[in-house]
């Protein structure tokens, strides 16, 4: 088996224990009340993305070698993610105004015209 197969299968095997500890965490939500769901919701959203990241092979083989080396590395990484989030949250204010400025560039045209 070569050193790329091996990397291949060891990430396979994270996005496997990754998806389980998902699997495992949506069970939990479906018996909550909607309130906790809601207030759950934001956690679902990241622990997709996360999910998403590993299933796109993004990661460097050591660093899929220490996750398999957690318990619970879906939930670590969301911790992580969670202490993290400012850079997140700065993209989205970005993002706002951009949108806010490309809105006021289409106004603009529209005066003109």
């Amino acid at each position: 088996m070569s050193r790329e197969e091996i990397e291949k299968d060891l990430n396979q095997i994270l996005l496997e224990k990754m998806a389980k500890e998902y699997d495992d965490f949506i069970e939990k939500l479906s018996m909550q009340s909607p309130d906790e769901i809601i207030r759950a919701s934001y956690e679902k959203v990241f622990k997709e993305d996360i999910l998403a990241v590993v299933e796109g092979r993004e990661l460097e083989p050591k660093y899929v070698k220490a996750l398999l080396r957690e318990n619970y590395p879906l939930e670590g990484c969301y911790q992580r993610w969670l202490e993290e989030d400012v850079t997140y949250m700065e993209d989205l204010r970005i993002c706002i105004e951009d949108h806010a400025k490309g809105f006021l560039r289409y106004k603009d045209k529209e005066r003109e015209r």
